[in-house]
């Protein structure tokens, strides 16, 4: 058989949330809140089954890729106002996607909770759903009835991003968390070349078809060759203390954030899409490595 990404995508369940919240009193935390969310979740799926939060956010290896991951929430300057809109997302890869309900009703239950050190109370304003670059609202504030979410795969994050058959696209890539890569035991500490960047994303994809979806071929085998430096970089390596008492730079997030374009065949925007649902990098599963595309046409 002959395979392709999106031959692959549509066998992968995949579910990408964006949930959007009010705190009821000013939220402190570190800029890219990922710590602090992922306490929150572990505590709220706790509540609601111990052994599926054992199951998909316990503390594990490293290098182990998670089905379930996130995009923190970010708080510029370290805070937000009571009242002001804050969103983080959650993802589910694969045999994760059969527990999006207990995952919503953990949201609730995080509500209860609240957030950070002082645990701040808030109000869930909005759960979305993505797909084809779009969102449907599963649950709006003020209206009774939590929509039941279709099932996805991880062909619905891939999408032509405008009706045309433009073969030539300008793409700008633009950081929502630090990406920390490194390649061959070297850090990038820059904007990446076309090829690096599609050897994060296909490696992202290996390593959790590896553990959550089997296949019957080498994912890297699929990757397009094509090497291509980034132009009109705007970034800068990004360095965030956890804990400022502590020597131990492991403690630190690290990783490279800004802006940076590329000029791809139309064949590449789905592998930049796939970096986009997937995170790329290390620490991707506490909310590292996302990214945001915006697209234009070339002339040829």
């Amino acid at each position: 058989m002959t395979w392709s990404l999106t031959k692959l995508s549509k066998q992968i369940w995949f579910s990408h949330l964006r949930v959007t919240l009010a705190p009821q009193s000013t939220l402190f935390g570190y800029q890219f809140a990922g710590s602090m969310l992922h306490g929150a979740l572990i505590n709220a799926l706790n509540v609601v089954d111990p052994k599926l939060c054992q199951t998909l956010l316990t503390a594990q290896d490293g290098s182990h890729p998670r089905a379930y991951f996130f995009i923190a929430p970010y708080l510029p300057k370290g805070e937000v106002i009571a009242q002001q809109p804050l969103s983080f997302e959650i993802k589910l890869f694969g045999h994760a996607c059969e527990y999006l309900g207990a995952v919503v009703q953990s949201l609730f239950e995080l509500q209860a909770i609240g957030l950070g050190n002082n645990r701040v109370p808030f109000s869930i304003t909005h759960i979305e759903l993505g797909s084809q670059g779009r969102w449907l609202t599963l649950f709006q504030r003020g209206q009774n009835d939590l929509l039941c979410p279709p099932q996805t795969t991880l062909a619905d994050q891939l999408y032509t991003p405008f009706t045309c058959l433009a073969k030539k696209w300008h793409v700008r890539v633009e950081t929502r968390s630090p990406l920390a890569l490194t390649r061959s035991k070297n850090t990038l500490n820059s904007a990446p070349n076309l090829a690096d960047l599609l050897f994060f994303i296909g490696n992202r994809l290996r390593a959790l078809c590896d553990h959550f979806h089997s296949v019957d071929f080498s994912v890297m085998a699929l990757l397009p060759k094509i090497e291509q430096q980034p132009s009109s970089p705007n970034t800068h390596f990004f360095v965030q203390k956890r804990h400022p008492d502590l020597a131990e730079k492991n403690h630190d997030l690290r990783g490279i954030t800004g802006s940076w374009c590329y000029a791809i065949d139309a064949s590449l925007i789905p592998w930049l899409q796939l970096g986009a649902a997937l995170q790329v990098g290390k620490r991707a599963n506490y909310g590292q490595g996302a990214y945001l595309l915006s697209w234009g046409i070339l002339s040829e």
